[in-house]
């Protein structure tokens, strides 16, 4: 598989399943002998799922929606 560093790593902060999967496509045409299994399948739906949940707490971090609170204890 390639180095980390020949891709653009911006696709861990991209939320788009379209996304995911054209770059899942472009990773399987540069690495033909690359073995899809389900371990591998595991790991790309995992980082997927992962840049959505950074998507979505982000966005409602912004938007003021969420609240930190210190508990004290008594």
């Amino acid at each position: 598989m390639n180095n980390t560093s020949d891709y653009d790593m911006s696709i861990h902060h991209n939320p788009s399943a379209r996304a995911w999967a054209e770059f899942f496509m472009k990773t399987l045409k540069e690495n033909p002998d690359l073995e899809i299994d389900e371990d591998l399948m595991i790991f790309w739906f995992a980082n997927a799922m992962m840049a959505m949940h950074d998507h979505v707490y982000d966005k409602l971090e912004r938007e003021g929606m969420f609240e930190t609170k210190l508990v004290e204890d008594n």
